[in-house]
């Protein structure tokens, strides 16, 4: 299979094929934009080639099992439009190693070895698209990406991952208060994700703060 997609690859860089696949501007305009469990979501893919003779057949995306898309239209331009449903139980994408204790232990814990060759795991959606030319059937395969604007205005654009709803970070991450400290200790809860309360609490040795926003 590595060898069909290098030559795929490289009759698509003769033909001068391009497949772009994105999340649609509205969704897709943050940088800490991701997918979430149990939402749709609108992709479009583009093909385009400097081949006049060149034959589209089909586009389609690759998604995880239990995932699903619909296709909702083409655009003048001939991009293809779809409605993709992320399941609630989708898994969210991280690395494919870990390591129980950060802190004592020295080696990670591999938890796909498919992927041990891999420097990340693969993306959760890509796509494909089936292409004629001189008698002759291809492919080219493409990531789905996430647009955006970085603090300059300048535009960048990373393969679309699936996240929580919403992610709490504490500062200090970690912190040693004896039961005979004197007055209060601050400590600062980030929160990012969709709108929402939080309500922050402490164990039954101290003091509860008020719940905030």
């Amino acid at each position: 299979n590595t060898k069909k997609d290098q030559f795929q690859k490289a009759a698509a860089l003769a033909a001068g094929i391009h497949l772009q696949v994105f999340a649609s501007a509205a969704t897709g305009s943050g940088s800490d934009f991701m997918l979430v469990p149990g939402h749709t979501y609108e992709l479009t893919a583009k093909f385009e080639s400097s081949l006049p003779r060149l034959h589209l057949n089909k586009i389609g995306l690759d998604l995880p099992k239990g995932w699903s898309a619909e296709s909702s239209g083409r655009d003048p331009d001939g991009s293809h439009r779809f409605q993709v449903t992320v399941p609630p139980n989708a898994e969210y994408t991280r690395p494919y190693w870990h390591r129980d204790n950060p802190e004592t232990d020295a080696v990670n814990i591999v938890d796909e070895p498919a992927y041990a060759t891999l420097p990340f795991a693969p993306p959760p959606v890509q796509a494909h698209a089936i292409y004629s030319f001189a008698g002759q059937e291809s492919m080219v395969h493409a990531v789905a990406m996430s647009k955006f604007k970085d603090s300059s205005g300048k535009d960048l654009e990373r393969p679309l991952a699936v996240a929580p709803p919403f992610s709490v970070a504490l500062e200090p991450r970690t912190e040693v208060i004896s039961t005979n400290h004197p007055g209060t200790t601050e400590i600062a809860v980030g929160v990012s994700g969709t709108a929402g309360r939080l309500a922050v609490g402490a164990g039954s040795a101290t003091d509860r703060v008020p719940a905030c926003r």
